[in-house]
């Protein structure tokens, strides 16, 4: 990964199609300026590049419909968020004891740890986040939960659903009254929760993200 930190670094990568560590082709992308590489063979270094269209010509691009245009980068963007804070864990995981991050398997990213798994949802909202957002992974939650057992996966289950903004009133109600379960934590920039060591903290923009990386 290239930082705009200018430090060196290398990250292996899983491949959602193998399932497994083998390492994917060279992709790049550049976010505010910074080039981020993801590579099979050798050490990135930052490097800046000039914009070649200026943010006013961007904006002017030629679409039949704008709104399916916002709708695209909306989730590109979560994409990357997600990808990023996968890369976060990765920097964090040796210090930290972890033994295996994988990505997109049961959920967005685990961590294999001695007590058990770790398993950590991503989500990018332009609003609080309500009921309705988390809904799905609560339900996916419980079937993993159910799946550690002396018969089934060893170890013990912890969930994290990482967020770029806030808790809404109603989530944030329920973490306040101690209704959410005991291997639940909610992380979004701002929370009171302790942040466990294997975890990148939750950014508000892919600018943040970006530094922290």
């Amino acid at each position: 990964l290239t930082g705009v930190n200018g430090g060196l670094c290398r990250a292996t990568v899983a491949s959602a199609s193998a399932r497994s560590f083998a390492p994917i082709t060279t992709e790049c992308c550049t976010v505010t300026g910074a080039r981020f590489c993801l590579s099979t063979e050798a050490f990135c270094q930052s490097e800046v590049e000039t914009p070649m269209q200026s943010d006013d010509q961007l904006n002017t691009v030629d679409v039949l419909d704008p709104a399916q245009l916002k709708r695209i980068e909306s989730l590109h963007r979560g994409f990357l968020y997600q990808h990023l804070y996968g890369v976060g864990c990765l920097f964090l995981a040796q210090a930290a004891g972890v033994k295996e991050v994988l990505v997109e398997l049961d959920e967005d990213i685990e961590l294999s740890t001695d007590a058990g798994r770790v398993y950590v949802q991503v989500k990018t909202r332009s609003q609080p986040l309500m009921p309705g957002d988390v809904a799905g992974a609560l339900e996916r939650f419980e079937q993993i939960r159910q799946s550690h057992g002396p018969e089934g996966r060893s170890g013990n289950p912890e969930f994290v659903i990482v967020a770029n903004q806030p808790l809404g009133r109603t989530l944030q109600a329920e973490v306040d009254e101690k209704k959410t379960p005991s291997d639940l934590i909610y992380l979004y920039p701002g929370s009171k929760a302790p942040r466990p060591e294997y975890l990148p903290p939750a950014w508000v923009t892919l600018e943040e993200a970006a530094q922290w990386c």
